[in-house]
């Protein structure tokens, strides 16, 4: 391990040691040669751009021309449609009257929009069901009580558990997704 932290504490180019704070960052070039390579790298990347050629940049009245030019080549019937098109896109759209509150609380919330949410969705039922019914079940082994008096709770409880649990699952498929 020494040899390694005396290695990473040596400059790669040049071979002098490096400051803490440099070598604290995870430099592995002193600062003399880091500048060398950026000169180096900006030489490189230098482009000159193009010459100005005359061109007045105060003055767009050239391309000014030419843009009305190319408009009056236009056809008013696709500049009319183009208009409308876009008028219609801005407005908004109305909800449809066969859509239920549920499916518009479900589109809302975006159920349906990744495969994995029905099947989180039904283990989550499964387990809320299950773990229910376990719990019922051990209640009417301690309490002595006949299974058919705990019907009722069993089925309505195990129907509550399970939505949490399904609620639960499709939570974590969401979450998963994001």
């Amino acid at each position: 391990m020494a040899d390694n932290v005396a290695v990473r504490a040596r400059c790669g180019a040049c071979g002098v040691g490096l400051r803490f704070d440099d070598w604290s960052k995870g430099r592995d070039q002193c600062r003399a040669c880091s500048a060398k390579a950026k000169a180096k790298d900006e030489a490189r990347s230098y482009v000159p751009g193009p010459v100005g050629g005359g061109i007045d940049v105060a003055s767009p009245a050239p391309a000014g021309d030419e843009f009305a030019r190319l408009l009056d080549d236009l056809p008013d019937e696709l500049v009319e449609e183009l208009a409308s098109a876009l008028e219609a896109a801005a407005m908004p759209q109305p909800a449809p009257d066969d859509e239920s509150a549920v499916s518009g609380f479900l589109a809302e919330v975006g159920f349906g929009s990744d495969p994995r949410e029905l099947l989180w969705a039904t283990w989550g039922f499964s387990v809320g069901f299950g773990a229910n019914v376990a719990v019922a079940k051990l209640a009417q082994i301690s309490a002595g009580a006949p299974i058919s008096d705990l019907m009722v709770p069993i089925i309505a409880g195990g129907l509550i558990a399970g939505g949490a649990g399904a609620a639960i699952g499709w939570g974590l498929a969401k979450l998963k997704e994001s």
